[in-house]
């Protein structure tokens, strides 16, 4: 009898736990990821989105595409037209990210953390 009664007690508590992260849980939106991106990478988040081609304003760009390309959420054609590029550009930002992730453990440790940051940033 004891047994049951904490069975039913942790039942629910299991469920109430589980209804409270998804209702604080947040939806991913493009403004979310440039920012967690822009932060995590000490940039301007205005010119990380501009057309400048200093290198740690396009790495953070192309971490952007990359992280909304992956989360699957987004169509290739809104992301682009979000940020006003085509959408040619985000799936090259893609690759090439993708690529340095291949190729360099740094450069991947880093685009993980990011992307954990982004996913905790969604529950707060």
């Amino acid at each position: 009898m004891n047994t049951q009664s904490t069975i039913v007690i942790y039942d629910g508590f299991k469920s109430t736990c589980t209804q409270i992260f998804a209702k604080q849980k947040s939806e991913l939106t493009f403004d979310l990821v440039a920012k967690i991106v822009c932060e995590q990478l000490k940039v301007n988040q205005v010119d990380a989105l501009s057309r400048s081609r200093k290198i740690e304003l396009s790495g953070a760009r192309t971490i952007i595409f990359y992280i909304l390309a992956k989360g699957g959420k987004f169509k290739l054609k809104a992301i682009g037209k979000r940020f006003n590029r085509d959408h040619s550009t985000i799936i090259y930002a893609r690759d090439t990210c993708q690529g340095w992730i291949d190729i360099n453990k740094k450069y991947k440790k880093k685009v993980e953390g990011i992307i954990e940051a982004v996913e905790l940033a969604r529950f707060l």
